[in-house]
């Protein structure tokens, strides 16, 4: 009986700890092109567990690679601190999923590489961390893997990743907030939206008096959060949401003067409308 009793606490000695991990992967994660072609990848989380919080940043040869296009459209990420950009061989990027997502396969973002000429790239991903959905925000272990591009002379005649889109973005709000000690004195414009085709390439956004043919030259390229020149409050506020195909959502904000003669119009309506409905009914009756 010892003897048995031996032999199994050596067998569980020897099975190794499994540990859960979130995985930072590339798909593919290897292949091959030739110079001029462009090859997709998706970056992907694969977690057991509900992460709520992603950031990191990726790193690739850009006497090599060009990024072409950074795409958002289907990704698991709902709100982004910092929107993916290809800036001198790095992307950095940080969002958050509300609630919390247990990925298997989760694409964070996809990125285009143009081949610019022969060689071996590796795609790494540093400073990377995934937070859970744990009221704490504690921090996961990681696990990241590089993926490996060659690129020949001769063209692999890849298929062109890119797809059609004529969807505009999805529909979303506006939100005005005083930044306070969180993002700065004053009040700002706070709006996110996500576009499931080719992705969100940038917003633009509009103050004015008039709801009416806002002036092109008004609009202006920004970044949620915003922060509005008319104080005030005074202003109508539109968002304009493009994607990279050139689809547009706009949205509107209406100023609080308006919104409160509009709730007064609206009772006002509904009175009245009422008041009809009551007289045709008492007319009606002393027939």
């Amino acid at each position: 009986m010892k003897k048995t009793m031996r032999v199994l606490l050596l067998l569980i000695m020897m099975v190794p700890v499994i540990t859960l991990a979130a995985v930072f992967e590339f798909e593919p994660s290897k292949t091959e092109m030739g110079v001029g072609e462009v090859v997709r990848l998706e970056l992907r989380m694969d977690s057991p567990e509900n992460v709520n919080a992603v950031q990191g940043r990726i790193e690739f040869p850009k006497e090599i690679l060009e990024v072409k296009r950074i795409s958002e459209g289907v990704s698991i990420i709902n709100l982004w601190v910092v929107r993916p950009k290809a800036v001198d061989g790095r992307i950095e990027f940080s969002g958050a999923i509300p609630g919390g997502y247990p990925a298997f396969d989760g694409v964070l973002f996809t990125i285009d590489f143009l081949a610019k000429k022969p060689g071996s790239a590796k795609i790494s991903i540093q400073n990377a961390l995934a937070l859970l959905n744990d009221g704490e925000g504690t921090e996961t272990s990681l696990i990241r893997k590089e993926a490996i591009i060659t690129v020949s002379e001769a063209p692999k005649n890849l298929p062109d990743p890119e797809t059609q889109d004529l969807d505009a973005p999805e529909l979303f709000g506006i939100t005005v907030i005083d930044g306070g000690e969180l993002i700065g004195e004053g009040r700002f414009a706070v709006f996110a939206t996500q576009d499931k085709g080719s992705g969100l390439r940038h917003y633009e956004i509009f103050e004015g008096k008039s709801f009416f043919k806002p002036d092109p030259d008004k609009w202006q390229i920004a970044e949620s959060p915003y922060l509005l020149m008319d104080q005030d409050l005074k202003s109508w506020i539109a968002v304009k949401a493009v994607d990279n195909q050139g689809n547009e959502r706009v949205v509107w904000l209406v100023p609080s003067s308006y919104a409160l003669r509009l709730i007064l119009l609206t009772i006002s309506a509904i009175f009245i409308l009422a008041l009809v409905v009551l007289l045709k009914i008492r007319a009606k009756w002393r027939r």
